[in-house]
């Protein structure tokens, strides 16, 4: 479709919203449109047909006009209100469970269930992983290097970095939490995995 009949399609569609919104009384005033009264007056009492005919040729005076600046800071906004909700999709793809997903953004069972359907993931992640010692040590490990990040972004990372599930790096965060290891008291266990 080409820009000229796009733009013609928007301005009909924005006089049809404005006839409409005059022939069903909700402007409560005229000057809430930029529309004198002689001007109003004319448009309450035009014909069905004339109607029509107005809005074919609205491109004539109807002009449209974007706030490019503002459009932007919307964007902005949204993309940054969005954001959450495609983390959270993010994690639920990796695996995270209720529990996870509870903590981390207040999600409840039905909304758990409910966006693992939408995003086509088949069962729950119940109970806890068998990891071994020697990755849960280098989970452990990697857990304290990535301190400083904000906790969802290192989450993220922990997955990326380790190639465990987001379940398996959840359940040895929770006992790395529970017993509270210290970097220092980290045991190396020989011919583990080393964190770069």
């Amino acid at each position: 479709m080409s820009t000229s009949k796009i733009y013609s399609e928007i301005c009909e569609q924005a006089l049809d919203s404005l006839l409409k919104a005059i022939g069903t009384a909700r402007m409560q005033s005229a000057g809430q449109v930029d529309v004198e009264p002689s001007l109003l007056l004319k448009l309450l009492n035009i014909s069905l047909e004339q109607r029509e005919s107005l809005i074919k040729g609205a491109q004539r005076f109807v002009k449209v006009d974007i706030d490019m600046a503002a459009l932007d800071h919307q964007l902005t906004y949204i993309c940054h209100t969005d954001n959450g909700e495609n983390i959270a999709n993010e994690f639920l793809a990796l695996g995270a469970p209720l529990m996870m997903m509870r903590e981390l953004f207040g999600m409840h069972a039905n909304e758990f269930t409910l966006r693992r359907r939408v995003l086509g993931l088949k069962g729950e992640n119940r109970g806890r992983p068998r990891i071994d010692e020697v990755s849960e040590t280098f989970i452990w490990d990697l857990w304290y290097k990535l301190r400083d990040m904000e906790l969802r972004a290192r989450y993220l990372k922990a997955v990326e970095l380790s190639g465990e599930t987001m379940l398996s790096i959840w359940t040895a965060v929770k006992r790395y939490e529970q017993f509270g290891v210290k970097a220092s008291s980290v045991m190396r266990v020989e011919g583990r995995r080393s964190v770069a």
